[in-house]
């Protein structure tokens, strides 16, 4: 028997799609480390690690898919957008919004928690996929 409430189960998985935007995960990752200016930010993603098991892109960010995730976050309140206009040009900073650092220092540790316990069990599950995946491909 599962212990949560049913409504509680849909509502956070609403939470984590509207967390599944494109380029949100890599996006949130950076901003994590602190501001970022919106340059800094897409060379920062670019060239970031894609060993993540959820990173699936064959592409490669774009500026223009880059200032659609941010102008998505923004509006969602997921990150702050702070222009300094005492600059030529304009310079555009990044950072996560206070509910977005709230969710992610309060309610994401015991998952996080369970994730780690889990560690050994999901990365089986997972080359268990990824060799099927490939005996598959190979026929």
């Amino acid at each position: 028997m599962v212990r949560a409430e049913t409504e509680d189960i849909a509502r956070w998985f609403e939470i984590v799609q509207w967390l599944q935007g494109s380029w949100v995960p890599e996006i949130v990752t950076m901003l994590a480390e602190g501001p970022t200016r919106f340059q800094d930010l897409g060379r920062a993603i670019r060239a970031q690690n894609t060993d993540r098991w959820w990173f699936t892109r064959t592409s490669q960010l774009s500026n223009s898919q880059l200032s659609r995730t941010l102008h998505a976050m923004h509006r969602d309140e997921l990150i702050l957008r702070h222009e300094d206009r005492s600059r030529v040009p304009i310079t555009v900073t990044y950072e996560l919004s206070p509910l977005l650092l709230d969710f992610l220092t309060g309610p994401i540790g015991p998952g996080a928690d369970w994730l780690r316990h889990h560690d050994t069990t999901i990365e089986r599950i997972r080359e268990r996929h990824r060799q099927r995946r490939d005996d598959h491909s190979e026929k």
